[in-house]
């Protein structure tokens, strides 16, 4: 498994340079890393997952990829990242093998709910989104820290909570009780990577 709290994310349609700006999220203390690149060719995102893969080595930290099940084994991935409307968790299972992490993005308590009990390959659950975001058009209405509690007091793996959070949200986050948090904007956005990972990595 990863380590518990900042789950960095690195974004192809909302940076220019996703291979740099992942290396330097690396190189800046994330130790997991997560690439997106969901209008990329597959050609495109085995290149450059390839690249991280081997950055994520060598600063100790874990590398996922979103989607791609086959690419993810590929390029030795340690972890591959699926939506509700991708393939199933124990078809991903299939394809990457029993070492190799399998997440899986939930909006609802209901879904949450349809993970339980090993009725999914996954290792851990996206939860989302908590608050307003504009780095996923398709993401939905805000559930709210509230909600987000219901699903990690639900869920029996670990959840991730994505979707608008920043550092003058992210105790109201830590407080629902999550594993992790991932994030996009706040890390973009940020002046000094440094500080911003500094800031949204709060000490147990």
């Amino acid at each position: 498994m990863f380590a518990p709290g900042l789950y960095a994310i690195a974004d192809a349609d909302h940076t220019p340079d996703v291979e740099a700006w992942g290396n330097t999220l690396l190189a800046s203390g994330a130790k997991t890393l997560q690439l997106r690149a969901k209008s990329w060719s597959k050609s495109e995102i085995t290149r450059v997952a390839r690249a991280l893969v081997t950055s994520a080595h060598r600063y100790g930290a874990v590398f996922i990829l979103n989607d791609h099940p086959d690419i993810a084994a590929t390029v030795h991935a340690h972890g591959v990242h699926l939506g509700q409307t991708d393939m199933s968790t124990d078809e991903a299972r299939a394809i990457v093998g029993p070492d190799v992490l399998i997440g899986l993005s939930t909006h609802t308590i209901d879904q949450v709910e349809k993970t339980k009990g090993g009725r999914t390959a996954a290792d851990y659950l996206g939860f989302g989104p908590i608050f307003g975001t504009s780095s996923k058009a398709e993401a939905g209405l805000p559930r709210g820290a509230s909600l987000l509690a219901e699903a990690v007091h639900t869920a029996d793996i670990p959840v991730v909570a994505i979707g608008g959070i920043d550092a003058s949200r992210l105790q109201e986050v830590v407080a629902a009780g999550p594993f992790g948090w991932a994030v996009i904007s706040a890390l973009t956005g940020a002046h000094d990577p440094v500080t911003a990972i500094r800031e949204m990595s709060p000490s147990p």
